[in-house]
């Protein structure tokens, strides 16, 4: 991570008068149109020096929060998103004005801003690319806006908030970007009233509310893609239990809350603020998503699988990230070692796939997390020999369970994180049976599933809701078993691989219709690892080579192949498979 520097100068540039439009009342529910400016800054004209986040933050708000939004309360012909040379001060300012011009009450206007910030011996400052952009300049533009129109600001930059500080932490700087916005916003609201002969309301800025990545004293701190407090907030929209209330909405003080959680978790000294909470828990940001798509091997919590790779000898780890063209890990840590085997678990809820090893002699499990470069579990005892970890969450709370397949009598055992047994010695079928991680019915629970490898027969049912299907012939001697949702429904496919020829057989037992009959990739020397590698909802053929580390990969309809251009793996190395 890298901390944005702040620059102890401002051009002082005059503040724009303001205007007053309608008399001020307390905000309108946000019924109306939506608008959004969101500026991102790397690389700047003068000072600063460059970062490497902002414009990713600036683009994966817009794309994620915003146009991702199942309810599409956001019209992209309404969003303007401005990045480097184009994010200077004036046209941060013209779109300002052009949002406040054209909002009326009951619409929502939402800034977002992610840049070098800082103050001088006059102001406090966010950074635009060609110029400080002053707290009575914005002060001076918020002034634009109705009363009665919502407006959203979210700051990822240095020094930024300054609202309050927890307990036990050392006294505020001086200098509180957002208090000084806001004073300097009442004055000039109070002189408009005055000039109209009328008295000012108590409640000026009532319509206004801030979220910022850290307080006023504060480093904002980037990472390897996002900035920190704004990863976490662009994760957050995927994951359900952010939305505390269960309403189906997340509301921005929602979002908010998990990002200052997990911001705080990964650095200790940032403390991302709000102003004016009530407003921000009182307007929505965008809808959860009603997919229950399952991402595999996503150690880097981006929503795309990871091409990762384990050396059960050394207990060594390489991982990719495809998405973002980076290695997550390179044989730079030792978790695991002889007798362990990777799983793909997410134990703490984050979204993010965990290091997880199971013993398959002695039983052990060993869990860390690469996201928070954390040990989850330094080492639990739950198994042994002749049974066969199954990854999954059985009780749908979006965390990992304990589960394990007895071979060759095919009991389940399943264990919850808090010692609660979900299933103990239940079994429903027999011999010769593969288990299969999954949820067949999209219900957000993962299911008891089991193929019959000699007839080619599908066993399936559910904790909660019994049978789904049972004895569905779909495959045959030969093939194997490859978990997956193929066709982005929510719902895990009946999908064979097979290794003499390398061709691949899935169908949707959801739609009951066939997803691939005969679609080539791999053969004798590959092992079959699908896995959603470009975030677009729908698994993905690809096979790993083992003799050389290199990975493959093809779309469902067989049109576009595709390969890493250096290996992740080796000799030694085996693929993580859910």
């Amino acid at each position: 991570m890298k901390s944005r520097i702040a620059f102890f100068w401002s051009l002082g540039l005059a503040c724009a008068a303001g205007w007053l439009a309608t008399p001020l009342s307390s905000p309108a529910a946000d019924t109306g149109n939506r608008r959004a400016l969101l500026a991102g800054i790397d690389h700047y004209s003068y000072s600063p020096s460059d970062l490497n986040t902002c414009t990713n933050d600036a683009n994966g708000v817009r794309d994620t929060m915003l146009l991702a939004d199942p309810s599409n309360r956001w019209q992209s012909a309404n969003l303007v998103t401005l990045t480097d040379a184009r994010a200077t001060k004036e046209a941060i300012r013209s779109n300002l004005y052009a949002m406040a011009v054209n909002s009326v009450a009951g619409d929502l206007a939402l800034y977002f801003h992610s840049s070098h910030g800082g103050q001088s011996t006059t102001s406090t400052y966010l950074c635009a690319y060609n110029a400080d952009f002053t707290d009575a300049e914005l002060a001076d533009d918020l002034a634009l806006f109705q009363a009665g129109a919502k407006v959203v600001i979210i700051l990822d930059t240095c020094y930024s908030g300054g609202m309050f500080k927890p307990d036990g932490v050392a006294a505020e700087a001086e200098w509180r970007f957002v208090e000084r916005v806001m004073a300097h916003y009442r004055q000039v609201k109070a002189q408009q009233y005055k000039r109209l002969g009328l008295a000012a309301p108590k409640n000026l800025g009532a319509n206004i509310a801030f979220m910022t990545a850290s307080a006023s004293n504060e480093s904002s701190w980037t990472s390897s893609y996002y900035s920190l407090y704004t990863g976490n907030l662009i994760q957050g929209c995927s994951l359900p239990f952010v939305n505390t209330n269960q309403d189906r909405e997340y509301s921005f003080m929602e979002l908010h809350a998990y990002a200052a959680k997990e911001t705080l978790l990964a650095e200790p000294t940032q403390y991302a603020q709000t102003y004016n909470p009530d407003l921000l828990q009182d307007t929505i940001a965008r809808a959860v998503a009603a997919s229950t798509h399952h991402v595999y091997n996503d150690f880097d919590g981006d929503g795309a699988s990871d091409a990762a790779a384990f050396d059960p000898g050394a207990g060594l780890w390489r991982i990719a990230s495809l998405k973002r063209g980076m290695l997550l890990a390179y044989d730079n840590f030792i978790w695991g070692g002889p007798g362990f085997k990777p799983l793909d678990c997410d134990y703490d809820g984050d979204r993010a796939s965990d290091l997880t090893v199971y013993n398959t002699t002695t039983g052990e499990w060993r869990i860390g997390s690469l996201k928070r470069a954390a040990v989850l579990v330094p080492s639990s005892f739950f198994g042994g020999p002749g049974l066969t970890p199954v990854s999954g969450d059985y009780n749908g709370d979006r965390l990992s369970d304990a589960a394990l397949y007895q071979q060759p009598d095919g009991f389940w055992y399943i264990m919850t994180s808090t010692g609660a047994q979900l299933a103990w010695g239940v079994s429903y079928t027999g011999t010769g049976f593969i288990p299969v991680a999954g949820d067949f019915d999209g219900d957000g629970i993962d299911d008891l599933a089991m193929y019959h490898a000699s007839s080619g027969c599908w066993y399936i049912a559910s904790l909660t809701r019994g049978v789904i299907s049972w004895g569905l012939g779909w495959g045959g001697a030969g093939m194997d078993p490859v978990s997956g949702d193929y066709d982005g429904d929510g719902c895990s496919d009946l999908a064979l691989y097979q290794p003499a020829t390398g061709n691949w057989y899935i169908a949707s037992l959801r739609r009951m219709t066939v997803i691939a009959n005969g679609i080539p990739l791999g053969g004798p020397d590959y092992i079959p690892v699908p896995g959603d590698y470009n975030g677009d909802g729908c698994d993905d053929l690809a096979v790993y080579q083992p003799a050389t580390g290199y990975w493959f990969f093809r779309n469902m309809d067989g049109s576009q192949s595709s390969s890493l251009e250096f290996p992740i793996g080796g000799p030694g190395y085996i693929p993580e498979i859910q």
